[in-house]
C-alpha cells in the first residue's frame, strides 16, 4: 500500500515558462532598434542576431571567438562550444551572415581569429576590450527580458 496515493497535489503544467518564438518582423525590429553608427552597436546587433537567428544559449554566445564563424562551401556556419565540452555547428542565416560581416570589418576583428567575437567595451570611446561581454543592459532599457 502506498500511503502518497492519497495526497493532493496541483497540477504540473509544462506549458508555463516556455519561450515564445518571434512572430514574423519581430527579429528585424529588433535588429533594427540597435544604433548601428558606432562599433558598440554593431557589435549588440550582432549579438542580438546571434541570439535570435540560433537560439543559442547566451553563454555559449558571450563565449564565441572570431575564429567560430567560417565558410563552409557557400555557407557561413558558427560553432558553438556547448555545457560539457559539447561542441554545435549551426549554419548561418544569411540575414545574420551580412550583420556579422558587417560588425568584422568595421570592428576590424577578422584579423584576429583567436579573439573574442563580442568582446566588452570601453568607456564612451566603443572600443573593445580583450574579455568577452558579460550582459546586455540594452536588452532591459528596451523591455527586452534579459534573465532565464
Amino acid at each position: 500500500m502506498n500511503p502518497a496515493l492519497e495526497v493532493k497535489t496541483e497540477r504540473f503544467s509544462r506549458t508555463e515558462g516556455k519561450t515564445p518564438a518571434f512572430v514574423e518582423g519581430e527579429v528585424q525590429t529588433l535588429l533594427g532598434a540597435v544604433d548601428a553608427s558606432t562599433h558598440t552597436g554593431l557589435r549588440d546587433r550582432a549579438l542580438l542576431g546571434v541570439l535570435a537567428y540560433t537560439f543559442a544559449r547566451i553563454g555559449a554566445v558571450v563565449n564565441l571567438k572570431v575564429e567560430d564563424y567560417y565558410p563552409s562551401g557557400k555557407r557561413f556556419l558558427l560553432r558553438f562550444k556547448e555545457k560539457g565540452g559539447k561542441e554545435k555547428e549551426l549554419p548561418v542565416h544569411h540575414k545574420l551572415e551580412e550583420i556579422l560581416d558587417q560588425y568584422l570589418k568595421a570592428s576590424g576583428l577578422e584579423k584576429e581569429p583567436g579573439s573574442h567575437l563580442f568582446p566588452a567595451s570601453i568607456g564612451k570611446t566603443g572600443g573593445h576590450a580583450a574579455s568577452a561581454i558579460v550582459f546586455m543592459p540594452w536588452l532591459d532599457i528596451h523591455g527586452y527580458q534579459t534573465s532565464t
